[in-house]
């Protein structure tokens, strides 16, 4: 059987009921063998100020511990550079026997244009999108992104370069509003 891995990146600052409802779902609707939970280190992008790395690590770590398939990994504490996803996944997509999907929300997705080497993403590995209230998939992506859309991980054709939906409801929380 080929492993199927989730690469689930973000600053979790703080990690909330709405991180745990995607990583479950992404479990079960993209059939998962393993999770990988990824804290940012280094942010190309910052938004605000990060709590610090080891304090966001170790919360994580103790909510995730007990979950033999999830994991978390400090690569991108140990960079040196801006986390970039196309960094961190060089690093993370070396099982030849897996297949990896990046697991985004959709106001992520919307702006998927915007990312550093996007196509050498989608070559490492498919993108798995969780839904928000407010933004309509896949009409809300950007028009080259459509063709790639999948409704359905069953008929996944190719080991990466695709977008799935995550089947789960919206989740009405942020880490934005927690803080």
């Amino acid at each position: 059987m080929t492993k199927r891995i989730g690469l689930y990146g973000g600053a979790f600052d703080p990690v909330h009921t709405g991180h745990l409802a995607l990583a479950n779902a992404a479990m079960t609707s993209l059939k998962l063998t393993q999770l990988v939970w990824i804290p940012t280190g280094n942010p190309s992008h910052p938004k605000h100020v990060l709590s610090p790395f080891e304090e966001r690590y170790q919360t994580l770590s103790k909510i995730i511990e007990g979950t033999p398939p999830w994991t978390i990994s400090d690569i991108e504490h140990r960079l040196d550079t801006p986390s970039y996803t196309s960094d961190t996944l060089d690093q993370l997509c070396t099982d030849p026997n897996a297949i990896y999907f990046t697991l985004i929300g959709a106001d992520q997705a919307i702006t998927l244009n915007t990312w550093h080497r996007l196509d050498h993403i989608l070559s490492l590995s498919h993108i798995a999108i969780a839904p928000r209230n407010n933004i309509a998939l896949p009409s809300g992506l950007a028009n080259e992104f459509k063709p790639l859309w999948q409704n359905n991980v069953k008929q996944m054709n190719q080991p990466s370069g695709l977008l799935f939906p995550i089947a789960m409801k919206p989740v009405d929380v942020s880490s934005t509003r927690l803080r």
